[in-house]
C-alpha cells in the first residue's frame, strides 16, 4: 500500500499511461484496444495499489491487474518522468513496479539529463561503466543534500564528508603559488592559474565525481602558458563559461586594474 507522498506520482501516472498505452495498443493492431484504454483510465490520486501488482477503483468497486501494461510500456513512461524523486516514490507502490525502476536504463538517462540541464561536461561520469547504485546514487545526490540541509530537526545528525584537496601546481616550481582556482561542474575538473604564468586544467579522478575523495594524483589534462605582463601587474580572474551546446568549456582569463576594475 502507497503512502500519500505517492499521490502525485499516481495521479501523473494515469496521464501519461493512458496517452502511452494508446500509442502501443496501435502500434500492435489491437482490434479492440478500447479496453485496455479503460483499464488504464482507473488509474488516479484515489487508486491504491496491492502487493499482487491489483489497483483498487472505489468508483467501480472492483481490483484491476497493472499488468496489462507490458513491460516496455511501463519503461516508456519511466524515461519521460522530469524528477528522479518521482522514481523513487513510484518504488514503494508493488515489488513489480520496484524491479522496473531499477532497470540501469532509466537512471542512465537521468544522470545525462541532469549533466545537460546542469552544464557539466558529459565526460565527466564513464556511463557505460557506472553500475546502477553508482547511476542512482550521483542522480540522487544533490536532492539528498537539498533534504539535509532543509530538515527540520536541528539536532539531525547529517552525514560529512571531508575532503583534503592539495591544490596542484607544477612539479618544476617549488615557490609557485595558486592565483585563482575554479571548479567546474560535476567536481571532477579544475582549472588554476598560478604565478608561473600557466593556466592549467586539472582531473581530479573520478572518485571525486563519485562522492569520494580526491585520487592519490591528479592528473593535468592541459597547461596554457599565458602572458608574462598580464600576471606582473594586474590581478588574475579565471572564469569557465560552458558553450551553448554544453558539450565544452571555455576558459576566460580576466585582470582586473585595480583603477576601474574593467576585465581586459
Amino acid at each position: 500500500m502507497p503512502n500519500d507522498s505517492c499521490g502525485r506520482v499516481e495521479l501523473v501516472l494515469g496521464l501519461q499511461v493512458t496517452r502511452l498505452s494508446r500509442q502501443a495498443a496501435e502500434s500492435r493492431h489491437h482490434h479492440n484496444p478500447a479496453p485496455r484504454l479503460n483499464t488504464v483510465l482507473t488509474l488516479g490520486k484515489t487508486c491504491r495499489m496491492s502487493e499482487d501488482n491489483e489497483i483498487w477503483n472505489p468508483n467501480i468497486g472492483s481490483k484491476t491487474s497493472i499488468l496489462v501494461l507490458d513491460r516496455d510500456v511501463w519503461l516508456e513512461i519511466l524515461l519521460h518522468f522530469d524528477d528522479p524523486r518521482d522514481i523513487l516514490c513510484l518504488r514503494m507502490v508493488s515489488k513489480w513496479l520496484q524491479l522496473i525502476t531499477l532497470e540501469m536504463g532509466v537512471w542512465n538517462r537521468f544522470l545525462r539529463t541532469q549533466c545537460a540541464v546542469n552544464y557539466v561536461p558529459s565526460c565527466t561520469f564513464p556511463f557505460s561503466d557506472m553500475d546502477r547504485h553508482q547511476l542512482e546514487r550521483v542522480t540522487t545526490r544533490p536532492y539528498r543534500m537539498i533534504h539535509k540541509l532543509l530538515s527540520p530537526d536541528p539536532m539531525c545528525i547529517m552525514e560529512t564528508v571531508l575532503r583534503l584537496y592539495s591544490v596542484p601546481t607544477s612539479e618544476d616550481s617549488a615557490d609557485e603559488t595558486i592565483l585563482d582556482i575554479s571548479v567546474i561542474a560535476g567536481g571532477r575538473y579544475v582549472v588554476t592559474a598560478s604565478s608561473a604564468q600557466k593556466v592549467v586544467v586539472w582531473d581530479l579522478g573520478l572518485s571525486s565525481a563519485l562522492e569520494g575523495g580526491p585520487e592519490s594524483s591528479p592528473q593535468a589534462l592541459a597547461v596554457i602558458d599565458a602572458p608574462e605582463r598580464l600576471f606582473s601587474i594586474y590581478t588574475i580572474m579565471l572564469r569557465v563559461l560552458p558553450t551553448k551546446d554544453s558539450s565544452s568549456y571555455r576558459v576566460v582569463l580576466g585582470v582586473d586594474t585595480h583603477d576601474t576594475n574593467d576585465w581586459k
